[in-house]
Formats: structure tokens, C-alpha cells, sequence
């Protein structure tokens, strides 16, 4: 059983809402992904692939698919708007969440090619499945708005006396 999220970074947490605000990929997807992928820590490097490259940061990239999208893999807010805008992309082309993610994973032309679920390998289907499992379990303060930060101090003692 995969470990589930107890708590998200704020700048995590805001990097992924604004992502997930600007490009309509659900935030809960997106948790799903930086938790699975990275453990939401920015700094962290995938294993060595056979062609010798490493997934990095957040959202796990590869450099190739970071170069495309313009976007330093290890900056929070470009890791997230870049994963954001490839899975909306993904969802373009194969309509449903878990080809998604199965693509995210896996890569585009495996899915195209072997586009059903049982089709997939087992490692392919156990991530789709911890992506959506850690992506419920995250935990969102205000569930059902765009969780922001004030954006000042002195907002946040005004919105405290209005409680009172």
C-alpha cells in the first residue's frame, strides 16, 4: 500500500493551485502526481533511465520533456505549470484521466500504442492507481475553492478580526 500525504508545503501547495487553476487539470491530480513522483520535495532526482537520463524535481520531468514545455524542472512554480500544461496536452489526446497519468508515466507513444488498461504493465497500473489514491488523500484546507495564502499579513489579521 503506498504511504498517503499528511500534509502538502505551502509552496507546494500554491504553485499546484494556480497551476491547476490556470490549465483545468484538477488540483487533486496534481497532488496526486508531485506526492507520487517526488514525495512533494523539489530536489529530488528519478533513478537512471536506459537512455542515461534522470526525472527531476517536483513533478519528476525529464530534462527532454522540460526543455519542451520551457521550464526549469527544479523551480516549484515552473515544475507545476509545466506538469499542468503536458497533462492537459495528454488530456487532449487521450481524453481520460488514467491514459493520462498512464501516459505521464509511461510516455505518450506506449499509450498510443497499447491504449488499454489491461494492456499496460503492472508497474504502469499500480501508479495510475497510487497517483489517485494520494490525490484523494491529500489534505486540501477549503475543499471545493482555489486554496490561497493571504496575500499580506495585514489581510490575514483582517480576515481573523472578521471571524470574531
Amino acid at each position: 500500500m503506498i504511504e498517503l500525504p499528511k500534509s502538502v508545503p505551502i509552496p507546494v501547495m500554491q504553485a499546484l493551485a494556480a497551476a491547476s487553476e490556470r490549465y483545468g487539470v484538477p488540483l487533486r491530480l496534481l497532488l496526486g502526481v508531485a506526492w507520487v513522483e517526488s514525495r512533494f520535495h523539489p530536489g529530488s532526482t528519478g533513478p537512471v533511465t536506459r537512455s542515461g537520463e534522470q526525472a527531476q524535481g517536483l513533478m519528476q520531468l525529464m530534462p527532454g520533456t522540460a526543455r519542451g514545455l520551457g521550464v526549469d524542472a527544479y523551480n516549484v512554480d515552473q515544475a507545476a505549470d509545466g506538469a499542468a500544461r503536458f497533462l492537459k496536452q495528454l488530456q487532449t489526446q487521450f481524453g481520460d484521466w488514467a491514459r493520462v497519468l498512464a501516459a505521464y508515466n509511461w510516455g505518450p507513444g506506449n499509450v498510443s500504442k497499447r491504449g488499454e488498461w489491461a494492456q499496460w504493465p503492472g508497474q504502469v497500473q499500480q501508479y495510475v492507481l497510487n497517483v489517485w489514491r494520494a490525490g484523494q488523500a491529500a489534505p486540501i484546507p477549503f475543499p471545493g475553492k482555489v486554496w490561497q495564502l493571504p496575500l499580506s499579513p495585514r489581510s490575514s489579521q483582517a480576515s481573523e478580526s472578521n471571524r470574531s
